[in-house]
């Protein structure tokens, strides 16, 4: 790693001393940018260069990183919404999630790279959690109905119709069990 990310050998790693080093370094960075649809200033945010320092970053620290949290679609939601699906013990039931060290991260996320989905896949995942999430909060009711129509019309394959219409009915049966109409429908799919 160049010399700032590895303070030991600052004084030997220069630009004009390890050009290919530099040239190596900032071509992964570029590579990792286009691969996961994230800004390449993401990669350079100080809680990310913590790790690269080999200290533990925390999820708090991303969720202020420019670009990761965009009205609750950003990445930090994103991945917020993966680790409740994958692995509830690890998100706390406040807003932000618990410091986790690189190991629960990995198993959390084992083999998240290989299949990272599309950008607009996370958000979409992103919202339709929101909506879910929104059945237990009144208040949100009118918005996470937008939301849920706007998904519905927006999902282009079987599995987003699926995820956009079981928070729908979630979102529904909230608000009939409200105004004491019981459950709306007692099938559940297969």
């Amino acid at each position: 790693l160049p010399g700032f990310l590895t303070p030991h050998a600052a004084d030997m790693d220069s630009v004009p001393q390890q050009p290919n080093r530099w040239s190596r370094f900032f071509g992964r960075l570029l590579g990792m940018s286009v691969a996961h649809e994230c800004p390449l200033g993401v990669l350079l945010a100080p809680p990310l260069c913590k790790q690269l320092l080999g200290q533990e970053p925390s999820f708090e620290d991303l969720q202020y990183v420019p670009g990761l949290s965009e009205d609750g679609a950003g990445w930090y939601c994103s991945l917020r919404a993966l680790l409740v699906h994958r692995s509830p013990e690890l998100v706390k039931d406040d807003p932000t999630l618990a410091c986790l060290d690189s190991e629960a991260i990995n198993e959390a996320l084992q083999g998240l790279e290989a299949a990272m989905p599309s950008r607009a896949e996370q958000v979409f995942q992103a919202l339709a959690a929101h909506v879910g999430f929104s059945a237990c909060a009144p208040q949100r009711w009118q918005e996470a109905a937008e939301i849920a129509g706007r998904l519905i019309h927006e999902a282009t394959s079987q599995a987003q119709r699926d995820l956009a219409a079981a928070r729908t009915r979630e979102l529904l049966e909230a608000v009939a069990m409200a105004h004491g109409r019981g459950r709306l429908w007692s099938w559940e799919p297969p």
